[in-house]
């Protein structure tokens, strides 16, 4: 394994769920390796239940690899410095709609140990960044969905992190929200940052991302360059489907 921002390596985990009262053993992801260079964005793709979600949470330190090493910036996961160099954009984020956003992202600014003039100062350019006023008087509850996801956005900046995950980022957007998501990604890349994003809008990952890395079963079945994937005028979710309908597996 090298250098690079996201690292797993051999990696596995399997987790329980109740059913009919029942537990049962789900499997996450299953001898999972995998690197992401730096300062790029790089998407996870796969169907329902290929170990995305999951993959996302063990990097983040969410959840902890039954066995295999899990590295994010050369350092372990397990170290709580470097979880601090991470930002986490869950799919459905927790906003307290009646508080204004500079409220918001105040209390979880708090909650980190910033405050005084500095916090205020960063609030006000997590704002800007993603397109927001932060003069904005209104509570959340007026914001569209588009601007709630800024906001959350916003959250996951506060801290000036160096790499993010994003779990769905552009999941139920109208076509600006998407747009705005879009541009915000790409100005966050061309800033230095590397994102990983685990998305279902396969032509918006197509148009993003640098690399993809494609899961089934909670396995890594394929990685590699976007432009060598779709050369010849291909397009990403053909090659997906065709990817993890018939269990290819191999990275270029």
């Amino acid at each position: 394994m090298g250098d690079g921002a996201f690292e797993l390596e051999g990696v596995a985990k399997t987790y329980t769920v109740w059913r009919h009262l029942r537990r049962i053993p789900v499997r996450g992801v299953t001898d999972l390796t995998l690197s992401v260079p730096r300062g790029i964005i790089f998407g996870l793709l796969g169907l329902n239940g290929a170990g995305k979600t999951t993959t996302m949470k063990l990097l983040v330190g969410l959840m902890r690899p039954d066995r295999g090493r899990v590295r994010v910036l050369g350092d372990s996961i397990e170290r709580a410095g470097v979880r601090a160099r991470i930002g986490f954009l869950p799919e459905f984020p927790y906003l307290p709609l009646q508080l204004r956003a500079p409220e918001l992202l105040g209390h979880y600014g708090r909650m980190s140990g910033l405050g005084g003039r500095h916090l205020e100062d960063r609030i006000a350019r997590s704002l800007e960044t993603v397109g927001l006023d932060p003069g904005r008087a209104e509570p959340l509850r007026t914001f569209s969905k588009g601007q709630l996801q800024r906001v959350a956005m916003a959250q996951v900046l506060l801290h000036e992190p160096e790499v993010i995950c994003a779990d769905e980022p552009m999941s139920g957007l109208d076509p600006e929200g998407v747009h705005a998501m879009r541009e915000l990604l790409l100005r966050l890349r061309a800033a230095g940052l590397t994102i990983l994003i685990n998305s279902h809008q396969i032509a918006e990952v197509e148009r993003i991302c640098d690399r993809v890395g494609m899961m089934a079963e909670g396995r890594l079945v394929r990685e590699g360059e976007v432009a060598s994937m779709v050369a010849g005028g291909r397009r990403l979710e053909e090659v997906l489907l065709e990817t993890v309908r018939g269990g290819v597996g191999h990275a270029h």
